[in-house]
């Protein structure tokens, strides 16, 4: 009723219009073009808005879009809907509409919840697409386990670890983790599992406990600590006046370079990851020292579902306690697959 009224009112304003150009002649004509047979005006006027009675002719949509606003806005809208630029557009809609079904999205990156056991079959890696390929043997990295890499530099320690971590590209070979190919794994939820110790960390201005909050916000100073026992650098952070608040300048000037070395790998300890790469982690490091740290580092393995990494130019010079140790000899960059020490 509404729309009628409202049709009424637009109706009626423009034939008040037309009855003033005629000199007050609309007015009876308003009278006569509305009124039905039986003399009431209601039934002209809803057909006027453009609603159908029951028993009368069906309207079309020309007729009832002509009733509302006129014949010849009518016809003018039907002529330009054919002009070019229409056509055009509606061959654009009908093209849209009419494309084939959207084939299926890929499924996800699946998402780990176990890393182990980390294997590789005829795996090839190289640090950039012009650097000669290096071939690695097939290993199996399960939990427990100590896998030293021992080679030059050049030799692809590194970029094999950074393979590891999904870090750099397979060349060719494949990489698997817990079963599931790497391609189908999500680089973040490797990335969860695995923490490196790098030979020279990066920290940033700010003191200690800031550092290991990077690796892991919710670290606590009982845990942080435990870390630093086991890289065997507790002692050096307690004797600090601050301790944990102690700074670290943007030089590095405030530990020496084997300190630093091994409050990184605290840091790498506090992510708790299952798998722990370390960069050269005895360098510098008198006979003792090195004895302790290995020490330390197997029983973290023990204690967990965990297993270590080591990237070395030399044999380590200690004597691991790791049932699982195993070595694996790298030569420089090479299309010979390299076997295990």
């Amino acid at each position: 009723d509404e729309q009628i009224h409202l049709a009424d009112r637009g109706f009626a304003a423009l034939e008040e219009e037309h009855a003033h150009a005629e000199g007050g002649k609309g007015a009876g004509r308003e009278d006569r073009r509305g009124e039905h047979p039986d003399g009431s005006p209601e039934p002209m006027r809803r057909q006027r808005a453009g609603v159908q009675l029951r028993g009368e002719r069906p309207q079309s949509a020309h007729d009832v879009r002509a009733a509302q606003v006129g014949p010849d806005v009518v016809d003018t809208a039907d002529a330009a809907a054919q002009t070019p630029r229409a056509q055009a557009a509606a061959r654009k809609l009908n093209a849209h509409f009419n494309q084939p079904e959207t084939p299926p999205r890929p499924a996800l990156p699946h998402a780990l919840s176990n890393i182990f056991p980390i294997t590789t079959r005829n795996l090839r890696v190289a640090a950039a697409t012009d650097a000669a390929p290096i071939a690695i043997s097939d290993v199996n990295i399960a939990r427990g386990d100590v896998l030293e890499l021992i080679g030059p530099s050049g030799s692809g320690k590194t970029t094999f670890a950074e393979t590891l971590m999904r870090l750099q590209p397979l060349i060719a070979g494949e990489l698997s983790y817990a079963g599931q190919a790497a391609a189908d794994v999500s680089t973040p939820s490797v990335l969860a599992h695995v923490a490196i110790s790098p030979q020279f960390p990066g920290f940033i201005p700010g003191n200690l406990r800031r550092q290991f909050q990077l690796a892991r916000p919710s670290a606590t100073d009982a845990e942080i600590f435990e870390a630093l026992r086991t890289a065997c650098i507790d002692a050096v952070v307690d004797n600090r006046p601050n301790g944990l608040d102690a700074l670290i300048e943007r030089d590095g000037s405030s530990f020496s370079g084997g300190e630093l070395r091994r409050i990184g790998l605290a840091r790498a300890l506090v992510a708790s990851p299952q798998l722990l790469i370390l960069d050269e982690p005895f360098a510098g490091l008198d006979g003792d020292v090195s004895t302790r740290l290995a020490d330390n580092l197997c029983t973290w393995v023990s204690e967990g579902d965990r297993a270590i990494v080591l990237l070395t130019h030399a044999q380590s010079p200690v004597d691991w306690r790791s049932p699982s140790r195993h070595q694996m000899k790298l030569l420089r960059a090479t299309d010979e697959p390299l076997a295990p020490a």
